[in-house]
């Protein structure tokens, strides 16, 4: 946990230095910064030690139940059993993998060591392509995902893995808190000097309060109206970092009760050929295929 405090102790010192470069400082208000910091770190222990609990009880639960049975785990009248436990473990493991991911490119990113490695993609293709392999996650909890954009190919440079990250966030959280029935639309446009990427849903929206602190880290990154999916609070923070360094920007439209719509907004740019290569990368490379289950794992 040494580089989640230090995560932290970084955000409390930016808190420290904008309250000290204040016109009024004020004893008070250092004290209600500390409280405030104080609480905000408690919160975040608490939904980092319950994201990483319950894959762990899981998992040892399915190796109890494995103990449990002996050699009769292997018996054709089990067979089943033990598939179904086996890609429940699977899903767990990939649970805490995405949570770990998440916490080690947060560091990476407040050390200033996280880098891009543009090349010019096909962002219909690459949008697609992650929409397609989402669907079934979508329909899975009785939810209408779509794709739509009128351009046969939009090309622009990009980090291809960092951007496939970014939209299966917004696809996970916009699966998560969409009420069965509902639908979530991804489309894709540009002007002369800007690529824009939408995911849009049906959902419990986010209240108004939120909607200004929804990028900030630590954040949940659920509506207040609702428990059942709290997450680590990074996830959003870390899709708008990755969206800054494209040097681009990441908003959000919600009304409670009726939805929200995350647009993301990239240079519409072109950069010259150069071999590919992910030699410097800081974080684990994975390829699409298994991308998907690691960032939509948390659905179930």
């Amino acid at each position: 946990m040494n580089s989640i405090s230090a995560v932290l102790d970084s955000h409390s010192q930016e808190d420290r230095l904008k309250a000290g470069s204040s016109q009024m400082p004020s004893d008070s208000r250092s004290l209600s910064s500390e409280r405030d910091y104080e609480q905000l770190k408690r919160e975040f222990f608490n939904n980092i030690s319950h994201e990483l609990r319950t894959p762990i009880n899981v998992l040892l639960g399915s190796i109890q139940l494995f103990e449990m049975m002996g050699d009769e785990l292997f018996l054709e009248a089990n067979r089943d059993k033990f598939f179904t436990y086996q890609r429940i473990m699977k899903q767990n493991c990939y649970r805490l993998l995405r949570l770990v991911n998440n916490l080690i490119d947060v560091s990476i990113m407040d050390s200033g060591y996280l880098s891009l490695f543009p090349e010019n993609n096909n962002l219909v293709l690459l949008a697609q392509d992650i929409t397609q392999k989402a669907m079934g996650y979508a329909e899975a909890k009785g939810l209408t995902l779509t794709f739509v954009t009128e351009e046969q190919e939009i090309i622009t440079a990009c980090d291809k893995e960092k951007i496939q990250r970014v939209l299966l966030n917004l696809l996970s959280n916009a699966i998560k808190f969409t009420p069965k029935g509902g639908k979530i639309t991804v489309s894709l446009y540009q002007d002369e000097k800007r690529v824009y990427l939408s995911v849009k849903d049906t959902g419990i929206g986010i209240s108004e309060e939120k909607l200004n602190s929804i990028f900030e880290r630590f954040q949940p990154e659920a509506s207040t109206l609702t428990r059942n999916h709290e997450g680590s609070g990074i996830g959003l923070s870390l899709c708008s970092s990755i969206i800054r360094l494209h040097g681009g920007l990441i908003r959000v439209k919600s009304i409670p009760q009726q939805g929200s719509e995350f647009i993301i907004e990239l240079p519409n740019r072109i950069i010259p050929s150069v071999s590919s290569t992910n030699q410097g990368r800081t974080e684990l490379s994975f390829s699409s295929n298994e991308r998907v289950p690691i960032e939509l794992s948390d659905l179930f």
